[in-house]
């Protein structure tokens, strides 16, 4: 008897802390933010259509290819989607470089959103790296910083 009721004392514990359900594999049933972003090099963030969607940084304006729908899936974490249609990706089989090349949302296409005031965030891979601007590669974003710094730090303006 003792048993049991330390079992359904840890099940409801662990249910009661359960984070919200994200559904993993299924597009976004909420509707997202538009918004732009611009990197810390004063750059907007572009998907690059002609190639696999990948992230760079290295837009002075905001076209069509800049723009980015991003969705709360709670507990700070955001999923991005790309004017291709596509899920931003931190792909660990690419060097962790970011592409808008998934079509649905999975863990690995989530990112922890890290406020840091008047627009200003932090992103945080489901790696636990950091999106970071790769400048030695064309400005392309990748999530391979194991801490947080300046250069890390990106401006999110919702429409």
């Amino acid at each position: 008897m003792k048993n049991q009721c330390l079992l359904i004392f840890i099940i409801t514990l662990f249910i009661a802390c359960d984070a919200p359900d994200v559904k993993y594999n299924e597009p976004c049933d909420s509707e997202g933010k538009i918004a732009n972003i611009r990197a810390s090099n004063n750059k907007y963030v572009c998907s690059v259509l002609t190639e696999n969607g990948v992230l760079v940084c290295d837009r002075d304006s905001t076209y069509e290819w800049e723009i980015f729908e991003v969705f709360d899936i709670g507990n700070g974490r955001i999923t991005i989607k790309a004017s291709n249609g596509k899920y931003v990706c931190a792909d660990e089989g690419n060097k962790n470089y970011l592409s808008a090349d998934r079509n649905n949302p999975r863990e690995w296409e989530t990112f922890h959103l890290i406020d840091m005031g008047n627009n200003k965030v932090v992103l945080e891979a489901n790696s636990k790296n950091f999106v970071a601007i790769d400048s030695n590669n064309g400005y392309k974003l990748v999530a391979n910083k194991g801490r947080q710094d300046e250069g890390e730090i990106f401006e999110i303006f919702y429409k």
